[in-house]
């Protein structure tokens, strides 16, 4: 059983899109231990499963939510447009531009956020976070229940602001 559970504080049904623009998805983790051994964070990777080219039909609905006010620990990374694994890069300053290793317990857990860079590919892909418990190196795969995580570029779908779908 593994000593640290990842909860992806947004769940939905929809896929990230990634404009060609500057604009860029954030991915929101929550790292905490199952126990009430305090475990070390030691690093993470992203890593392509596979990468197409943009679907040619289809809609792109762009959503208006904004964040909470969370502490959360900031990196970024452009995913590579062939199956490889790749390493984020912290930024932010002060709280949030602290990297790797850190504590995580039950009662104190860790928020990170991964900004994903735009791209122009159509790429699914998991996350791996690399812990130390007791001495020992471990790592938790977080891959979507086998289904992995998708983000794509807009291509030249149609796209629509979500309030604008509301009456």
């Amino acid at each position: 059983m593994s000593e640290l559970k990842a909860n992806p504080s947004q769940v939905g049904t929809g896929v990230p899109v990634l404009t060609n623009g500057p604009e860029y998805v954030e991915m929101p983790i929550t790292l905490q231990a199952v126990t009430d051994q305090a475990i070390v964070v030691t690093g993470m990777s992203l890593n392509v499963t596979s990468s197409e080219a943009v679907p040619t039909r289809g809609s792109i609905i762009k959503a208006t939510d904004c964040g909470g006010g969370v502490d959360e620990r900031l990196y970024e990374v452009t995913l590579p447009s062939v199956a490889s694994a790749v390493q984020p890069r912290i930024v932010g300053t002060g709280a949030n531009g602290v990297g790797f290793p850190y504590k995580v317990t039950s009662g104190d857990p860790e928020q990170l956020t991964v900004r994903l860079n735009p791209v122009d590919r159509d790429i699914r892909f998991s996350v791996t976070v690399t812990w130390v418990s007791d001495g020992e190196i471990n790592t938790s795969k977080l891959d979507n229940d086998g289904h992995g995580y998708r983000v794509m570029g807009a291509g030249n779908l149609p796209q629509y602001a979500e309030k604008d779908l509301h009456y």
